[in-house]
């Protein structure tokens, strides 16, 4: 025994000279006879494996560590092992690497493998470092977590210390310490800041699985929008419709920040109803912030609206004013150009919001242009094609009764043409009588006109106005607008087969600036797929042969031609509730 150490040691003594002296291929056959006179001694392994990488032969080296990996069953000898992993990797290709590490995967999986130390292989090849190293940080961590008094700052600068040296190791330590473990209300100010730390490296799908674990046990109101802005930066909501079905009162939350994460959320599942909901009760509770306003404004001009975006900016206009006579501000040149920019940035987005709005026309006069030959085109064809069949017929039998079918058939696709034309004639007619007229009177002549209609389905109507609103338009182009409107909410109430109250409300009001008519009903109201598309000519919602899908387009455009609006109240769910705005 006392022989074969000492005949290892001189083996070991001779090969180190070898090396000192640059003899590689003696070093080589040393390492080799060592080898085969000791096959037990797992440490010639290594040292052959380091004699081939120093002579670049990188695939001999490679045998020798595997070797020797199959051989190991100490922590000590692990460490070895990593230190020439790491090394080693630097030098070689891809492809090498790949099949070096696969060699290694297959090792730590042999029948009988201990787990305690090949796990630690296989979690440095996937983190690309030595996780042995963090094991001293690993239980030092665990101690601070199991103190009876837990310190969270401890734990803070803990993790502060590896953070500053590498960001791959602090997701290591916190996948060991925080992913999988309990939530405990104890240590749950670890948790919270874990969630921050994953955000940070982008590791998302951790950091979800941390937040919504705490919220199980807390409805935690930064928990709750750090959950949804990292379901925004990975463009994955999933865990946010897990969270709002468990959790529905999220919505009832008032917390600005949660909201405004809820504006984005709502968006992304193309619901503008609720993102007018969430930017309206934004608005309310951030009444007094300037900033705050500031962001409401910034959304509305994103969602396109102006007119909301307008009405808040001369809000924060008055709410600076205040804010002057209680405050002396000495407004300097800088703050002076800052102000001047910001009404330059406005004026340019209202522009290009103008700008918009034309484009929109022109492609509303081309669907419309489009839809008027296809509705023209179809009845020219019928006639185009009875007069070819039924001339061919009269040459063989010159009946007259052939001919009066041949002037029935011309007559209905030509009065076709011209129920067409005279729907679109408040479009097309340059003929316009503006003067000053009783709305009231107005809307009371339309209903008396749809009297029959109304009385059959057992609809009331309710004007809830003054007696007397007077307003200049062309009361001819109005009536068409008035009636649109009435013989719409007719047909839907008609549709709407669960109803209990057969009702048409029409609110009239008046101020400096503007009429306003708000025309509701309580029929099946516009589904959401569709609200989008109402005022677009020929499109409707009604069953084929039904509707030319003209009503609500003409309506639109009669108002615009007088600088008024139509629009549709998104919150308003009984029903439809229309929204008309003229300017006085």
């Amino acid at each position: 025994m006392i022989e074969a150490d000492t005949n290892k040691y001189m083996l070991g003594n001779k090969i180190k000279e070898s090396r000192q002296i640059g003899d590689l291929t003696e070093a080589t056959n040393l390492c080799l006879k060592a080898i085969y006179q000791f096959p037990e001694e797992n440490f010639f392994y290594l040292i052959l494996g380091d004699i081939y990488n120093q002579n670049h032969l990188y695939d001999q080296s490679i045998k020798a560590y595997l070797e020797y990996l199959k051989r190991i069953d100490n922590k000590m000898s692990m460490k070895n092992f990593l230190k020439r992993y790491t090394r080693l990797k630097t030098v070689l290709n891809s492809q090498q690497l790949l099949a070096f590490q696969q060699k290694i995967l297959d090792i730590c999986h042999l029948p009988g493998a201990n787990l305690s130390l090949f796990g630690g292989i296989e979690e440095a090849i996937k983190y690309d470092f030595d996780t042995l190293e963090l094991n001293d940080e690993i239980e030092m961590i665990k101690a601070i977590l199991n103190k009876k008094n837990f310190v969270f700052q401890e734990f803070v600068d803990s993790l502060n210390l590896v953070e500053t040296t590498d960001k791959k190791k602090v997701a290591f330590i916190l996948d060991k310490v925080i992913l999988d473990k309990p939530r405990i209300q104890k240590t749950l100010a670890a948790d919270k800041y874990s969630v921050s730390i994953y955000e940070k490296i982008g590791e998302f799908e951790k950091a979800i699985q941390v937040a919504t674990s705490i919220l199980d046990l807390q409805k935690d109101p930064v928990i709750i929008r750090s959950l949804f802005r990292i379901c925004r930066k990975s463009s994955n909501y999933l865990a946010a419709d897990i969270v709002l079905s468990k959790y529905p009162d999220i919505l009832k939350l008032n917390d600005f920040n949660i909201l405004y994460e809820l504006v984005y959320y709502f968006e992304s599942q193309n619901d503008l109803e609720q993102v007018n909901n969430i930017l309206s009760k934004m608005e309310r509770s951030g009444s007094d912030s300037l900033p705050i306003n500031k962001t409401i404004i910034n959304f509305y001009l994103k969602f396109g609206m102006l007119e909301k975006a307008n009405a808040l900016k001369e809000k924060i206009k008055n709410f600076g004013i205040l804010n002057h006579q209680t405050t002396v501000i000495h407004e300097t040149k800088f703050s002076q150009a800052l102000k001047e920019s910001e009404e330059g940035i406005w004026s340019k987005i209202q522009e290009l919001y103008s700008e918009l709005d034309h484009q929109k026309q022109l492609a509303a006069i081309s669907e419309l242009t489009t839809g008027i030959s296809h509705e023209l085109g179809q009845p020219i064809t019928n006639i185009r094609y009875t007069i070819q069949f039924y001339r061919e017929l009269l040459k063989v039998n010159n009946d007259l009764l052939v001919v009066y079918k041949v002037f029935d058939s011309v007559l209905e696709e030509t009065e076709r043409m011209g129920n067409l034309i005279k729907r679109l004639s408040p479009l097309t007619s340059s003929k316009s009588l503006v003067q000053e007229f009783n709305l009231i009177q107005l809307i009371k002549k339309r209903i008396n006109a749809e009297e029959a209609r109304l009385k059959k389905e057992k609809i009331n109507v309710n004007i809830l106005a003054e007696e007397t609103i007077l307003m200049v338009f062309d009361p001819v182009k109005f009536e068409q607008v008035i009636s649109n409107m009435l013989i719409n909410s007719i047909y839907s109430i008609k549709e709407q087969i669960k109803v209990t109250e057969k009702n048409i409300n029409i609110r009239v009001s008046q101020n400096k600036k503007r009429t306003s008519i708000i025309f509701e009903d309580t029929g099946k109201g516009v589904p959401f797929e569709a609200r989008r598309k109402i005022f677009e000519p020929f499109f409707s919602t009604k069953p084929p042969g039904e509707g030319e899908g003209l009503g609500l387009f003409i309506i639109w455009n009669i108002l615009k031609m007088q600088g008024g609006t139509i629009t549709l109240d998104p919150n308003y769910t009984s029903g439809a509730r229309f929204i008309i705005n003229i300017p006085r």
